[in-house]
């Protein structure tokens, strides 16, 4: 049994299943799904989903091209489509 109060340590193995991993509901059970390599990350803003590219033809982007696109997301003034406002509310957290 474990003493209150004490601190259960992690693996740092978990940390590749971090990110590139989602969880697909299915009616007896659910599918976990991961991908090796992922060329960008999702960012949410506004009611909007945008890729933030990271990586360009097997190159990992410098601060100032991932800034470009960052500052590209946050001018977009263009409505959601429609019901992709809503999608936050699938998350977890909500």
């Amino acid at each position: 049994s474990r003493i209150p109060g004490t601190v259960i340590p992690l693996c740092a193995a978990q940390c590749e299943r971090m990110f590139n991993t989602t969880r697909t509901p299915g009616e007896e059970t659910d599918v976990l799904q991961h991908w090796q390599d992922s060329e960008f990350v999702a960012v949410y803003h506004r009611g909007r989903y945008f890729r933030l590219w990271v990586y360009r033809a097997g190159r990992l982007l410098s601060p100032r091209e991932i800034q470009y696109q960052i500052q590209r997301i946050l001018d977009d003034p263009s409505p959601p489509s429609p019901g992709e406002d809503k999608l936050g509310a699938l998350t977890a957290g909500n």
